[in-house]
């Protein structure tokens, strides 16, 4: 039941032009990750500013993709806390 309610959980986030080119590198450095865990957002874009919603899954967060300073962690893909303690134990 958890996995179901997963699917309609979003985590959606403003980011400046900026911040949005490092997301879209981040996103295309690991698009073959993205594509096999079937990793989906959206983006929206008004006034410069874009509003990315990133859909529920547990593979990636934004806290993944970006450190507190909004600057992108590894270009190397690491799959969330969650997905690696269960793969683990």
């Amino acid at each position: 039941m958890k996995e179901q309610r997963d699917i309609f959980y979003s985590t959606t986030k403003e980011l400046s032009e900026t911040e949005y080119q490092r997301f879209v590198n981040y996103v295309q450095d690991n698009y073959e990750d993205w594509y096999a865990y079937k990793i989906c957002y959206e983006v929206s874009e008004t006034n410069n500013k874009y509003f990315v919603t990133l859909y529920g899954n547990e593979i990636v967060t934004f806290s993944d993709i970006f450190d507190w300073h909004g600057s992108p962690q590894n270009k190397t893909f690491q799959p969330c806390q969650s997905v690696l303690q269960k793969t683990s134990g």
